[in-house]
């Protein structure tokens, strides 16, 4: 995500889907898992933009358009 080249190698689709298999576990299992269930969220959103296909580390991008900042890029962290 630093160095915003979003090339790591996993779908976004993947990674949801992995998530949520994880989540459905947890709850047959009884096992709280509090910021798993925020964190499928998120990446529930980002599945609805039509990301799935996307490197997950373009999941930052939607959270910095939310903040109105970037992360990474130059020293001042505004990728310019």
């Amino acid at each position: 995500m630093l160095p915003r080249t979003f090339d790591y190698g996993g779908k976004l689709a993947t990674m949801y889907k992995d998530i949520d298999l994880c989540l459905t576990e947890a709850k047959q299992l009884k096992v709280p898992m509090w910021v798993g269930s925020a964190v499928v969220q998120l990446w529930f959103q980002a599945m609805t933009e039509g990301r799935g296909e996307d490197d997950y580390t373009t999941l930052i991008q939607m959270i910095e358009k939310w903040a109105g900042v970037t992360v990474g890029g130059n020293d001042l962290g505004t990728g310019e």
